[in-house]
């Protein structure tokens, strides 16, 4: 996911001048967009859980995951890095990559680490029921625990839909003030030289 700001420059022959105070604006108005995103990824990290966390406070949403700006002739792009970072703008849906179901982790142990990790680790035997009076596969793993008692580890299922969430990133409005704001620090400084 990118949010770009650009800048149209006017077709008329730009002197060098102008040209490197041009970058200097769009690299400030992308440098002002980042550390924006970058206040919004710590809020989110402090207000929301994540499936990777345990249902602890998260990291999911890492500052880290933000670009610094990159700067062509006429535009400004920050990237960022976060699977499913989309769903800001829109709906999205998630099928499995390399294996048959999505595993959604159901127990706190299960959290952080996929079935297949698990086998590979050796750390418990995972293993499904069939349904009542079939053959058919139940859609939950599961292990034993110390007790003799089973305890439900993973629902599978072979799509997830998640509907957009605009709080993960700052509002257009709020980058496009970021933006300005960048935009006009950094023309101050040009315009006193």
């Amino acid at each position: 996911m990118t949010v770009d700001v650009e800048v149209k420059i006017p077709n008329f022959d730009l002197d060098r001048r102008i040209k490197t105070s041009m970058n200097s604006l769009l690299r400030a108005a992308g440098t002002s967009l980042a550390k924006r995103i970058r206040q919004h990824m710590r809020l989110l990290n402090r207000s929301r859980h994540s499936a990777l966390s345990g249902g602890k406070s998260s990291n999911h949403f890492s500052p880290d995951k933000v670009s610094e700006p990159t700067v062509t002739q006429d535009a400004v792009t920050v990237a960022v890095d976060i699977p499913g970072i989309t769903r800001a703008y829109h709906d999205i849906d998630i099928y499995p990559k390399e294996a048959n179901a999505l595993a959604i982790p159901l127990h706190e142990s299960a959290y952080g680490i996929s079935p297949r990790e698990n086998n590979d680790r050796g750390t418990y035997k995972l293993f499904r029921i069939n349904k009542a009076g079939s053959t058919e596969k139940g859609n939950v793993l599961y292990r034993n625990d110390e007790g003799g008692g089973l305890i439900a580890m993973y629902a599978l299922t072979q799509h997830v839909h998640q509907v957009q969430d605009p709080t993960l990133m700052p509002s257009n409005q709020e980058l496009t003030e970021s933006a300005i704001e960048g935009l006009q620090s950094a023309l101050k400084v040009v315009l006193q030289n």
